[in-house]
């Protein structure tokens, strides 16, 4: 892509430089008429005045001509070379659109590094390597571009915005050997607003100024008013609580909404998504179960937490295997088909069927001692 840009802007600065000098020597011709025209009519002047000496006339008329091509010369000069001195040096590049996404969105990163011929390669950006810490759910394969003018690299990858605020990108850098010995080359930074816009609210008309009406005079039924806001308040109070009750009935456990989420994925037929879903359900429901950020942590964060955790210590390694095996699925060349996947879905599946196990004997153990503790009929514990 680089380098494309490259011959673009390369081809760009010799279109302008040309149309420059055919403007200058439109511009110059011109002039060069108007001078012989001007010459001409002094010519004339200096006959009727009986003056042969026209060799000052004629030298101006050619410096005038000589002037204007040389100031065109120097503009086209100034447009070439500096375009041309700068596209012979190794570049970086990263871009990400959109600028701005909400949480669980997808982020387009394009990755682009060029170097020109001559130059060697010391070490080059590896895009595994420098977004392992990413939540990758497309990876293409590196494409490479060999010129007489240099090489270059491009790939396109896909994120998913997990954490909302300033996402900095990493910056990946390129180190190449050339005439003058090694330059050492890094991306600009690129920063990706994650979360809501921040649009100034749209606030309501604000209320013209009205007189304040004279107070009513004292009721001699303030008693009703005051048992009627009682009772209101009473019934305000009730619908609140049988609305908190309802909904805490609506609500799904940890196991019903890992299985809503695993049936939802039945109809998806890309592999790569598949794989990125099946995540997100099991990070969603060790979340719940392991009480903690699951969703918005790496793999490498949930085995550290895990690993400090009063936790099975089995069931946190096959969750971390697990999720190891799925983040892989992102960095599969090509279309990935759903049918290679679907293996990881009973396997996730086993998983979380282990771990309610293990709650529910954990469950019974506690209520039947808690039944044990509890005194006889004749006061015995």
């Amino acid at each position: 892509m680089v380098e494309a840009v490259t011959s673009q802007l390369r081809a760009a600065q010799l279109e302008t430089a040309s149309a420059y000098a055919w403007i200058g020597a439109n511009q110059s011709l011109v002039g060069l008429m108007f001078d012989f025209a001007a010459f001409n009519k002094s010519r004339k002047e200096e006959e009727s005045s009986q003056c042969k000496d026209s060799s000052s006339s004629v030298f101006l008329l050619l410096k005038a001509a000589f002037s204007r091509w040389i100031c065109w010369c120097v503009l086209v000069l100034g447009i070439v070379v500096p375009g041309a001195v700068a596209a012979d040096q190794p570049v970086v590049e990263l871009a990400a659109a959109p600028a701005e996404v909400a949480v669980g969105d997808a982020v387009s990163v394009t990755m682009t590094w060029s170097w020109p011929a001559g130059w060697q390669m010391q070490s080059q950006p590896d895009p595994a390597v420098d977004f392992r810490d990413c939540f990758v759910t497309d990876a293409p394969p590196v494409t490479i571009t060999r010129t007489a003018e240099g090489e270059r690299h491009s790939v396109r990858l896909q994120l998913l915005a997990q954490r909302s605020g300033a996402w900095a990108l990493p910056r990946p850098t390129l180190v190449v050997l050339g005439p003058a010995g090694a330059v050492t080359i890094q991306a600009a930074p690129v920063i990706v607003q994650v979360g809501t816009e921040a649009a100034p609210p749209k606030l309501p008309e604000a209320i013209a100024p009205h007189v304040r009406p004279p107070p009513a005079p004292p009721s001699e039924r303030w008693g009703w008013w005051a048992a009627g806001a009682a009772a209101l308040l009473l019934a305000a109070a009730v619908l609140l609580a049988l609305r908190r009750r309802a909904r805490a009935a609506v609500e799904l456990r940890a196991d019903e909404r890992f299985a809503t989420e695993i049936m939802r994925l039945q109809a998806v037929a890309d592999g790569k998504d598949l794989g990125a879903g099946i995540s997100l359900a099991l990070r969603r429901y060790a979340g719940d179960l392991y009480r903690f950020d699951a969703p918005g942590s790496t793999t490498r964060e949930i085995a550290a937490t895990l690993a400090g955790a009063r936790f099975p210590a089995d069931e946190a390694r096959a969750l971390v295997r697990l999720l190891e095996r799925l983040d892989d699925l992102r960095w599969a060349p090509g279309e990935l088909p759903a049918e290679q996947v679907r293996p990881l879905v009973d396997d996730a599946t086993t998983w979380v069927a282990q771990a309610e196990r293990r709650l529910a004997a954990e469950a019974a153990a506690r209520q039947s001692s808690a039944t044990q503790r509890q005194p006889g009929p004749g006061g015995a514990a």
